[in-house]
């Protein structure tokens, strides 16, 4: 592959189109929300007593769609992505590493959370919170990171992109940032319950409203229609 340069002032850089890194990027999405429902498995019971052990198994439950809801967001909001970079480089291609690694921080983290909820132990619950946050706010941080480099290369993204998308990126990024956050530390400082339901609460809000704040899922481009992810 030729190498070019990006544009006037940047780096030299080899580009190629995006279709690849996509479509890898895409089986490692997959690869982990499979694992994650390995987590799901008959449960432990008597004869007859089927029932009170799959009530029993509420953690596994909520920890599984919560961590569902979480990749499923991280996913669609990769593609979205993906569907406004025309080529990438060097530098999209480490980056776009690093939110696959957080990715894959998550089925570790989800069978912590589960072991936890299960012991019932407080202190175990709060640590088990804290590092579960934690990958929350490195998601966000990877994706924040992403932006930014967005916007000093807009060159990469294709050009009917609308000018504020990757700002958009950004601020859909820092709310996800602080929610992560501010669950970690309550649940760690506070009652570990706090902790559990914001983690549940940021996975749900941004599952049910893609767009951040608002209700917008696609933004507008810059004659004013509405664009598709692709």
């Amino acid at each position: 592959m030729r190498g070019q340069r990006t544009g006037p002032g940047h780096e030299r850089a080899v580009t190629a189109p995006a279709g690849r890194t996509e479509t890898f990027s895409d089986a490692v999405f997959a690869i982990n929300i499979t694992l994650i429902g390995l987590e799901l498995r008959f449960p432990s019971a008597p004869a007859g007593q089927l029932m009170a052990g799959l009530l029993r198994g509420w953690p596994v439950y909520l920890a599984y769609l919560t961590s569902f809801l979480s990749l499923a967001v991280a996913w669609v909001n990769h593609r979205a992505i993906f569907a406004r970079i025309e080529r990438i480089s060097l530098g999209v291609t480490w980056l776009n590493i690093g939110v696959l690694l957080t990715i894959g921080l998550v089925p570790f983290l989800t069978r912590v959370v589960v072991g936890a909820l299960s012991r019932r132990d407080s202190a175990d619950i709060r640590a088990a919170l804290m590092f579960y946050s934690l990958v929350g706010v490195l998601i966000a941080t990877a994706y924040l990171a992403f932006s930014q480099y967005l916007s000093r290369h807009p060159e990469l993204l294709q050009k009917q992109i609308e000018q504020d998308y990757v700002r958009w990126i950004r601020r859909r990024a820092l709310v996800g940032l602080s929610g992560w956050a501010a669950a970690g530390l309550l649940g760690y400082f506070t009652l570990p319950w706090i902790g559990v339901v914001l983690i549940v609460a940021v996975a749900v809000f941004f599952a049910l409203f893609s767009g951040g704040l608002t209700f917008e899922t696609r933004p507008a481009t810059s004659d004013g229609s509405e664009q598709r992810p692709g």
